[in-house]
């Protein structure tokens, strides 16, 4: 019975003769030998004889597979069977075949389920080697759609049981022979997929096992040299840079090299790949792997810089540009002094260098290629010249602009900004700001990024851009002030870190602090440290001297004092008309203001008492002349009823109307006319006979704002400048009036007093806090006035206003920023705290925890009101 199975399956003729002696054997074959015939003859029967056989063994194989009539000993029969060529033939010829590979299909993956190109099946058994072996044997027919069928099948097979069970199966070695033999188009993209698919550290392996040797030059020149099949394969080598196999191929193999660089850079203008930035992406791979210098000769630089060029000049920029920029970054870098030479002087040099600059705009975090290859280029003396020629240094510095108000998650950030420097090394600050809309465009992206590199970019930009008034505007308000700093700070020097030590007393703050200040100007440019004295206080820190610059400010522009007085309900200060009748030590109580401002420059520490009147901002600064506008701030009374009224000729709309004439105006200024009619000052030589006329309005208006807002509080002005200079020296006064304008140095001095909840909140760290306390504190302060969150923010950082920068720009120890941070208190004694106190050093608040809001609110205010009474030295120690 099982002999007879035998025969239905695989035919009688398979089970051959009886064997018999090696004698016996030859003389039966001698007697059997017919007549000589012509060998075409013979052959042509013997052909058809087996094609047959082969015909109707399969026929008899077929129907047992499709009838699942004993399928593992069918397949087993099958895959030998189909080990000589007419015999897998006959079986692709059957009529049923489509039936047929389907099963095997099946079979390969163990799986019952029908497979399909877009099928996703769990496997049971995978690579079955009888049906695998069957595949293995098709593989040697040299038809088109057969090894398109079979090698479309593989690639599926590899999505589905992965490439490392096939390295790692036991007919690995047949399918790489039968690759290697057969080689048909869809077997190299099949070794593609299969090695891209395998960890970086089998990828040597395989090419190794499906490659030996120089196996890989061979099989390459078997195909169509420029086909798409070809390209792809190559290009499937982009994981090179970690591939022992790549380098040991071609590495050091100049030959190699040369001929892979030549095929590829001929070929860049190919876009008939599923992805065309695969071909840019090799080259600059065998590039950057090769250890032989391979780009001296000029005809490679020619394919490259030709091809590349029209690729630029056609193509909108993507991953192709940025690839291209790779390799041509990598072949710039590979070439000697001469080969970069011929790239600079090469015909199309100035078009590829176009095309990167605009290409630049597609650079991504991940893909910053082109912004490497501009950086190199430029730090080129041979390639700067060209690069910078015509519109080109416009147009990069554009992209820079474009690319830095990208949204930050995109942005190559830090290739950019170094892009910038190199830009502003090679052609000059002045250069680069040539164009206000793209010199304005740029400013605005840098002031946005929080970056050392964009920093120093201003900071390279600043000489020529203080020369620019219009652009000076677009530099951000926190740079300026930490810019601001630097430029009071001396240059380094063996006493930098040394200080002016104070010892303050609260009850007596001012007595002798002019005296106490009265140090040289280098001095002074060292900064100061406060320490206050008196019971439980010791120590110093930046606490202590943020605390002093708000006491102290805040009593010298106390109104009784009277060196400032407010027109405008204390909104702002002028210097006073009276201040030598209030103090009669006026000029060194205004030198000390001087001082007191310079000083807090230094520290970058708010004064938020001394918001002072734009005029007086302005004078400080010599920041231009003085106008009717100014004179609104100073006195709201005059500005309306007089200056308003002369400048609007409202005089004309009277009942009857007037002529400036009927005004009887003189060039004399009355400040008080009712009260003291005979106190008057001439405007200008002779005014006391000039009347004012229509021609001569604007001149009056100008000389009788001046004199109101300067010239009667001259000498006074002067003290003050003369106290600003001792820290600020004339110089780098002059240099901060070219950035600075005065309403700026109001908020540098003043700090921001108006503050968004949600940014306080965003920008606070917590310290061992329950989140119930951190809800209960938000829900407070929330609830407080604008006044009472002030107030708060001063106990816990020392001033109740933000410098310019925000919540993110508070000022920490030793001038560093620290955010606000509420905190965990200590224990004393055991203890829980019940109010909570602050570490200003630290922008520091430590808060106990309350059962309710009422509670919460209630201690915070009570610690608030009670925060001038003494530093808090055990926060401090903490």
């Amino acid at each position: 019975s099982f002999l007879i199975a035998c025969f239905d399956v695989i035919g009688v003729g398979s089970c051959g003769p009886p064997k018999m002696a090696p004698k016996a054997k030859a003389k039966a074959k001698a007697k059997a030998e017919p007549k000589a015939e012509p060998k075409a003859a013979v052959t042509g029967v013997k052909r058809k004889r087996i094609a047959a056989e082969s015909t109707e063994r399969a026929d008899r194989l077929v129907k047992h597979i499709l009838a699942g009539q004993s399928s593992e000993i069918a397949f087993e029969h099958l895959a030998m069977f189909t080990e000589e060529d007419a015999a897998a033939r006959a079986v692709h010829a059957h009529g049923k075949w489509a039936e047929v590979w389907e099963l095997i299909c099946k079979a390969v993956l163990g799986n019952e389920t029908p497979i399909t190109t877009d099928a996703t099946m769990e496997v049971d058994a995978p690579l079955r080697a009888d049906a695998f072996q069957v595949v293995l044997n098709l593989m040697q027919l040299q038809n088109t759609r057969l090894q398109d069928q079979i090698w479309g099948f593989m690639k599926k097979v590899i999505e589905i049981v992965g490439s490392s069970f096939i390295m790692e199966h036991e007919e690995a070695q047949n399918l790489a022979h039968r690759v290697r033999v057969a080689l048909p188009a869809g077997a190299m993209e099949f070794v593609a997929a299969l090695v891209m698919k395998l960890p970086e550290d089998q990828k040597s392996a395989a090419l190794d096992l499906f490659f030996p040797g120089d196996t890989l030059t061979e099989c390459l020149s078997k195909l169509t040299p420029c086909s798409s099949v070809v390209l792809r394969f190559v290009c499937c080598l982009q994981f090179a840079p970690r591939s022992t196999w790549y380098e040991a191929k071609f590495g050091f193999n100049q030959a190699a090299v040369t001929a892979m660089l030549d095929f590829l850079a001929q070929h860049l203008l190919r876009q008939d790949l599923n992805n065309p930035g695969d071909v840019p992406a090799a080259l600059g791979n065998l590039l950057n792997n090769a250890k032989v210098d391979v780009m001296t000769g000029s005809q490679i630089w020619d394919k490259l810089l030709s091809n590349a060029a029209v690729c630029l000049s056609c193509l909108e920029p993507g991953r192709f540009s940025n690839m291209l920029a790779w390799a041509i970054y990598k072949a710039f870098e590979k070439s000697d002094q001469q080969g970069q030479k011929h790239f600079a002087s090469h015909a199309n040099a100035k078009c590829v260098m176009s095309g990167m600059i605009k290409c630049a705009s597609a650079a991504k975090q991940k893909d910053p290629e082109a912004l490497a290859l501009l950086s190199k280029w430029l730090k080129d003396e041979s390639m700067t010249s060209r690069l910078l020629d015509g519109d080109c240094r416009v147009q990069l510095t554009r992209q820079i602009g474009v690319l830095l108000s990208a949204q930050p998650k995109e942005r190559p950030t830090q290739q950019c900004l170094t892009l910038l420097l190199d830009l502003a090394d090679a052609a000059g600050p002045s250069a680069i700001l040539s164009e206000p809309d793209v010199a304005s465009d740029l400013l605005r992206a840098l002031g946005k990024i929080e970056h050392g590199l964009a920093t120093k970019c201003l900071d390279c930009l600043i000489p020529a851009l203080q020369w620019q008034p219009k652009l000076v505007r677009f530099i951000p308000l926190e740079y300026k002030r930490q810019w601001v700093s630097r430029q009071v700070r001396p240059t380094a020097s063996p006493q930098a870190d040394t200080t002016v030590d104070l010892v303050i007393h609260r009850e007596k703050l001012l007595d002798g602090l002019c005296r106490r200040l009265d140090r040289p100007s280098a001095d002074l440019r060292r900064g100061i440290a406060v320490r206050f004295g008196g019971d439980g206080e010791n120590g110093t820190g930046d606490g202590h001297r943020r605390e002093f610059f708000q006491l102290t400010a805040k009593e010298l522009t106390d109104p009784d004092f009277g060196l400032f007085r407010s027109h405008d309900g204390s909104r702002s200060l002028h210097i006073s008309s009276t201040a030598a009748d209030a103090q009669p030590d006026h000029a060194a109580q205004f030198e000390l203001c001087g001082k007191l401002i310079g000083l807090a420059l230094l520290h970058k520490e708010t004064l938020p008492s001394m918001r002072f009147t734009s005029a007086l901002c302005k004078l400080l600064l010599h920041d231009g002349p003085l106008d009717l506008q100014d004179m609104a701030t100073v006195d709201r009374e005059l500005y309306e009823k007089k200056l308003q009224y002369l400048s609007e000729s409202r005089y004309e709309k009277e009942s009857p109307p007037l002529t400036i004439e009927d005004l009887a105006l003189t060039f004399e200024d009355v400040p008080q006319a009712d009260v003291f009619p005979d106190v008057r000052h001439e405007l200008c030589p002779g005014g006391k006979q000039m009347d004012v006329t229509e021609k001569n309005k604007r001149f009056y208006l100008w000389l009788l704002c001046d004199h109101r807002l300067n010239r009667s509080v001259r000498p006074h002005v002067d003290a003050l400048r003369k106290g600003f200079n001792e820290v600020v020296p004339p110089d780098v006064h002059a240099r901060i009036a070219r950035v600075v304008n005065a309403m700026e140095l109001s908020l540098l001095l003043c700090g921001m007093e108006n503050f968004d909840v949600s940014a306080w909140k965003a920008h606070t760290v917590y310290e061992s806090i329950e989140a119930e306390t951190k809800d209960l504190f938000w829900s407070v302060v929330q609830a407080m006035t604008q006044q009472e969150r002030c107030a708060l923010l001063d106990f816990v950082t020392g001033s109740p206003t933000l410098p310019v920068g925000g919540f993110q720009a508070l000022s920490g120890y030793q001038g560093a920023t620290a955010p606000f941070t509420v905190a965990q208190p200590p224990q004393r004694d055991g203890r829980p705290a019940r109010l909570p106190t602050a570490a200003t050093c630290f922008n520091k608040l430590y808060l106990p925890a309350y059962t309710t809001a009422a509670e919460m609110r209630g201690a915070l205010l009570e610690a608030v009101a009670n925060r001038r009474s003494g530093f808090n030295e055990g926060a401090v120690a903490h």
